[in-house]
């Protein structure tokens, strides 16, 4: 009797390891993961209008509604832009 309870155990397990790796599994949707980004590209300008540089910062996007142009353009703003009335920089997104 108890090594058929040793072996119960040890198969329960194995069953609830392989139920627990299943789940977590379905739930990253395997290979099928697709990695949406938003390119934000921000130009810098000095105080007479000549540009300065511009910086390219890559954003992860979790959702397909976000991987739009319009999308990555209201997101890389608020990332980057500023709000005050003496900003010299321009920040357009696009979906890459």
């Amino acid at each position: 009797m108890e090594e058929k309870t040793i072996v119960l155990v040890v198969l329960f397990a194995v069953v609830a390891i392989g139920l627990v790796g299943l789940v977590s599994l379905n739930s990253q949707s395997g290979a099928t993961v697709l990695e949406r980004n938003c390119m934000c590209s921000i130009t810098m300008y000095g105080m007479y209008g000549g540009a300065l540089g511009t910086q390219n910062q890559l954003l992860r996007v979790q959702t397909a509604m976000s991987h739009t142009d319009a999308a990555c353009q209201n997101r890389c703003e608020q990332y980057y832009s500023r709000s005050d009335q003496y900003s010299r920089t321009d920040v357009v997104g696009t979906a890459v």
